[in-house]
């Protein structure tokens, strides 16, 4: 039986279907409606998104919090939450079998939870005043700022904890709804909202953060409940075959069959590594802002608008990108981009140290920054297995969290160090040979999964290798003592 769309035009299984995607048919309306749901569902979590990745960080600042605290909270807290709880959510979504599909009422309940603790974050402050008075916060001998910093880190805590469950189920979702044949063009329409979402925020957003601060949590808050909440209501996924539910498999015999498929295979292995290591790289990121402001002396408003601005060059540059990457293989375009990545950092630490030179850099860096842009989801799409793409994203995932996790604690220990206590506010770019050193390694694994890349078929006959014994009712009728013992119908 094919599944017939109730909420997008022109979506049938028909023969007036162009455009397939499992048992989804789409005509070329059909389609363009799917575009709009999905890409107008991004927009909304990714302006929620910066609200906390930019804004955060400089409430903790401006309550004395250390350079530790900051990379705790913002970087290695959503890290042990993806850790923990994306494994679980991913791998049960693969086999979850509902009305609804198998991804969307994973999204339909995380929603209005990271909603209503995106709201209370907004008024942390004043929940954290409240708090600070009672008698036993009172006796206690804590100050202010201390009770409204435990308070902001108890509700990130919890808006961590839905934002982790629903994130990741965004990005199966569009694997499993999107056509193949038009999966390019859709990622980079896909990267181009993101960066205009960019544009807008750091435009019109960014330089009012520490005098707006409760509006823009409100305002963010609001448009992703209504903007994340329409598309889940107007998207609509196909039917899947059967297959033996997680649920029944038991915990360990999960986990067993979990670990086996995507761990036990080099080739994963190494996709696994670079990308642990490419976010390790990164998790220094969010000091950045204290060089480009403290040291170099250039003003938020002036910050908003060189990133905005970058933004939307990045945005003309996506979709020809996009297609460069589909016409010589998305695995291809993210090694070249990965090969100056390196480059970068260097240049800045060396002559990032006035207005005129971080606009230069900026710039200058733009064309390698969209490249990686344009290729990176692709390149995740066209090596994982399609029809446990939750599973090994989420593979992935872990092993990233568990990497942010350790390294932004060891790169906020850094950066004290560095920074002497936050006294030597200049010594924050080092942060920038921090990066140069793990984005170096980041690119001889790059290079070693290219070639591992082209040993399984290449640009032309690639196919995702085997990996341990899956469970699959085609091959096993109903549900076997031992799912393990499974014979796997996964290609070589």
């Amino acid at each position: 039986m094919v599944f017939v769309s109730p909420q997008l035009p022109d979506v049938s299984g028909g023969s007036s279907s162009r455009y397939r995607k499992g048992t989804l048919g789409y005509t070329g309306a059909g389609l363009a409606m799917l575009f709009f749901y999905l890409l107008w569902g991004d927009f909304c979590m990714q302006l929620m998104e910066m609200v906390i990745v930019a804004i955060f960080p400089l409430q903790l600042k401006g309550l004395g919090a250390s350079n530790t605290v900051i990379g705790f909270l913002a970087t290695t807290l959503p890290a042990i939450m993806s850790f923990t709880l994306n494994p679980i959510v991913s791998f049960r979504s693969d086999s979850f079998r509902s009305a609804w599909g198998r991804r969307l009422p994973f999204l339909m309940v995380a929603t209005p939870f990271v909603t209503l603790f995106l709201l209370l974050l907004a008024f942390a402050p004043e929940i954290g005043g409240m708090l600070g008075r009672t008698d036993l916060l009172a006796r206690s001998g804590m100050s202010p700022s201390a009770v409204i910093l435990g308070t902001l880190g108890i509700l990130m805590v919890l808006f961590q904890f839905f934002n982790a469950c629903m994130t990741p189920i965004y990005y199966y979702l569009l694997v499993d709804v999107v056509p193949d044949e038009v999966m390019g063009r859709f990622m980079s329409l896909f990267r181009i909202v993101g960066t205009l979402s960019g544009y807008f925020f750091h435009t019109f957003i960014f330089g009012h953060a520490l005098s707006y601060t409760r509006e823009i949590y409100v305002g963010a808050a609001l448009l992703y409940l209504f903007g994340f909440g329409i598309m889940c209501w107007r998207v609509r996924e196909g039917q899947y075959p059967p297959t033996v539910h997680a649920d029944r498999l038991g915990v360990s015999a999960s986990i067993r069959l979990y670990f086996r498929e995507c761990y036990s295979h080099p080739h994963y292995l190494l996709f696994n590594a670079r990308n642990a290591i490419f976010c390790l790289a990164g998790v220094v990121g969010i000091y950045s802002i204290f060089v480009v402001r403290d040291d170099v002396g250039v003003p938020l408003d002036m910050v908003g608008r060189v990133t905005g601005w970058s933004q939307l060059i990045v945005a003309f540059l996506l979709f020809p990108l996009g297609m460069l990457s589909d016409r010589i293989r998305p695995v291809r375009v993210f090694l070249l981009a990965s090969m100056f990545l390196p480059v970068l950092p260097l240049l800045n630490f060396f002559f990032l140290n006035s207005q005129t030179s971080y606009i230069a850099l900026t710039l200058l860096g733009l064309p390698f920054y969209a490249l990686i842009s344009a290729a990176e989801l692709p390149m995740h799409m066209s090596i994982l297995p399609r029809e446990r793409y939750g599973q090994f994203g989420s593979a992935n995932q872990l092993v990233c969290s568990l990497t942010i996790i350790v390294g932004s604690i060891v790169a906020g220990q850094f950066m004290d160090v560095v920074t002497h206590g936050g006294e030597a506010v200049a010594s924050y770019r080092y942060l920038y040979l921090w990066s140069f050193l793990f984005q170096v390694i980041a690119l001889v694994l790059m290079v070693l999964l290219y070639a591992s890349w082209k040993r399984h078929g290449g640009p032309h006959n690639y196919t995702p290798p085997q990996v341990g014994l899956s469970p699959n009712v085609e091959v096993c009728a109903g549900l076997p003592e031992d799912p393990l013992k499974c014979k796997s119908t996964s290609h070589e």
